[in-house]
């Protein structure tokens, strides 16, 4: 169920959940792509839509200003993420080359997708907040789907650094990483991605490896804004990894008011 005319994502290799126990980073740096070249409330998830040309280039300026020498790149299938981490390498030339991991993707709308916020009917917003975990919104991509990936790549952030998202050579049948991806180990890991995957984070940082929200209210409403960050410690992570512009969500009616789940 896809968007009206772009290509949609799914090209990236998903590596399977890795659980080993060697140390990985310590901070994630998580970047929103820079702001998608459509129309403001227009829901468009995992469809396919560009970032404004302007708008990468200022992102990759003001990051490449922060980041710190050694930075290795992982970032979402979505050409709107991967524009940004291109334009990044070309501004340090050092830099390992960007890999790309579908874990990284923003939520699934399904057929909601290409449509704007306003033509959704109220019931389908309010049948998706009576089962915010499970139901597939436009019957695209539950919640608990998307946790369950984000989460599964921050395992491996914290406990394969040879892997540590840095999918490009598993990808392509490698068994084992390039030199240059040895070398990035000791430096940042930066996720380029979205809102959603963010706000998994931020939730999984709160209430755990197993936690799920409640009700739509409990999910994180805080994001950077599109082209910004946030630095996460990992170590705030339970340790149990190795065993096992801001909006709000849509709400019932009668609950909290609050816009459509920016991307």
């Amino acid at each position: 169920m896809s968007g009206p005319t772009s290509a949609r994502v799914g090209d990236a290799t998903e590596p399977a959940c890795g659980a080993r126990s060697a140390p990985g980073v310590a901070v994630l740096w998580l970047v929103r792509h820079p702001t998608p070249d459509v129309a403001p409330g227009v829901c468009y998830g995992q469809w396919d839509v560009p970032a404004l040309t302007a708008a990468t280039m200022a992102a990759a300026a003001r990051l490449h200003a922060r980041l710190p020498r050694g930075a290795r790149v992982v970032t979402s299938p979505a050409v709107r993420s991967r524009a940004l981490a291109a334009t990044l390498q070309a501004l340090r030339p050092t830099m390992p080359q960007p890999q790309v991991d579908a874990r990284l993707a923003e939520l699934d709308f399904g057929a909601w997708e290409g449509q704007p916020w306003s033509a959704i009917p109220v019931s389908a917003l309010d049948v998706w907040c009576a089962d915010f975990v499970h139901h597939r919104p436009g019957g695209g991509e539950s919640v608990a789907a998307l946790l369950q990936r984000v989460r599964c790549a921050l395992r491996d952030a914290l406990t394969t650094p040879e892997r540590g998202l840095t999918t490009g050579a598993w990808a392509g049948g490698a068994t084992s990483p390039s030199s240059a991806e040895v070398v990035s180990r000791t430096g940042p890991l930066v996720w380029i991605t979205h809102a959603g995957v963010i706000r998994a984070v931020r939730f999984t940082l709160r209430h755990g490896w197993h936690g799920v929200p409640k009700d739509a209210r409990q999910w994180p409403t805080r994001a950077p804004a599109h082209g910004a960050w946030l630095r996460v410690p990992l170590w705030r992570l339970p340790s149990d990894v190795i065993d096992g512009s801001d909006q709000s969500l849509p709400v019932p009616r009668g609950g909290k008011p609050g816009a459509p789940f920016d991307q």
